[in-house]
């Protein structure tokens, strides 16, 4: 248990530095949409739901 713990903490602290040294503007283009967004809430919000969607497989039954 302390290994997953100490994981994600190293884990949250690089992305901490990650956000941190992305803070320029960047052009988000979707369909027919086109915003000007700080990168850093880009990255948070992808880390966010590649995070969710890693505790939601690991949550599902496994078949066998």
């Amino acid at each position: 248990m302390k290994r997953k713990i100490i994981g994600f903490l190293i884990a949250l602290v690089l992305l901490l530095i990650l956000l941190l040294q992305n803070t320029h503007y960047t052009t988000l283009h979707f369909l027919f949409w086109k915003k000007h967004v700080q990168l850093f809430i880009l990255v948070f919000i992808i880390a966010a739901v590649g995070f969710l969607m890693g505790y939601i497989a690991a949550k599902m039954p496994r078949r066998t």
